[in-house]
């Protein structure tokens, strides 16, 4: 039986999680024209710059440099949103892309990818697996389902 959010039984019935799926939904509407944008951003002369934050990441998670690279390069927007901070627009982009960990085997990583639209560059904030929660995701890592650890 599928839901009026288009996941069916598997999203997460918590108050909490409803209400960020709903947000979570608007910010996936126009992904793909995001995705473009972005590429157009960097096309443009924007710099996309790693940050400690990511590197940390990659170490504390086990993803190698290389395949953080990878996953961006053949990869795709799958949820935008803006936000104000400090007297500025933020744009947040959440990439999926795959990358070849061995003959046949893929690996899904999700980047997020911020501009504060006042300077030239897209900073790679952080990395992780979606696969590494699958409670949080849909069976392709593109629709979040709950907003809450495995544990809670």
């Amino acid at each position: 039986m599928k839901s009026t959010t288009g996941v069916g039984d598997m999203a997460c019935r918590h108050s909490d999680c409803i209400a960020k799926r709903n947000t979570w939904f608007r910010g996936t509407k126009h992904a793909m024209e995001h995705g473009d944008e972005l590429r157009s951003l960097i096309a443009s002369g924007y710099k996309l710059e790693w940050s400690l934050h990511v590197e940390e990441r990659e170490s504390q998670r086990a993803i190698p440099a290389w395949q953080s690279s990878q996953a961006f390069e053949n990869g795709d927007c799958i949820h935008f949103s803006c936000f104000h901070q400090e007297g500025k627009t933020v744009a947040k982009w959440l990439w999926l892309g795959y990358t070849k960990v061995a003959p046949g085997v893929y690996r899904p990583l999700h980047l997020v990818i911020v501009s504060d639209g006042q300077s030239k560059r897209l900073t790679v904030a952080t990395v992780y697996d979606p696969s590494q929660t699958p409670h949080m995701w849909d069976e392709t890592y593109t629709v979040r389902l709950c907003w809450k650890p495995a544990n809670a």
